[in-house]
């Protein structure tokens, strides 16, 4: 691979993205970003979803602690995530509602 062919997906200066997993179809990719903010106004990592084209982005987490390290499981219906909700650091889980491609 050459990296010839590559395509910046997102086009952001004010805010981080982490984490990207592709879903194990390939449609999908899960990452965490601190593009939105908390009841505070101050950002804050919550788990995002876009297509694979970098379209449709949608926040699927809204919590005030910090949500990261997502992955997908291997069938693609369910995501895992690690918060520090409560103070403590735990594995988290959720099945997303997937926006119509």
């Amino acid at each position: 691979m050459s990296g010839a062919s590559e395509t910046q997906l997102t086009q952001n200066t004010d805010f981080d993205i982490v984490d990207a997993r592709w879903s194990p179809d390939g449609k999908w990719i899960v990452y965490a970003s601190d593009e939105g903010f908390d009841s505070h106004n101050n950002r804050n990592y919550d788990i995002w979803l876009m297509t694979a084209n970098g379209s449709q982005r949608t926040q699927l987490t809204t919590n005030g602690s910090r949500d990261d390290s997502p992955c997908w499981d291997h069938e693609g219906k369910t995501v895992y995530f690690r918060s520090n909700r409560g103070g403590a650091w735990n594995i988290w889980r959720f099945q997303p509602i997937l926006p119509a491609e």
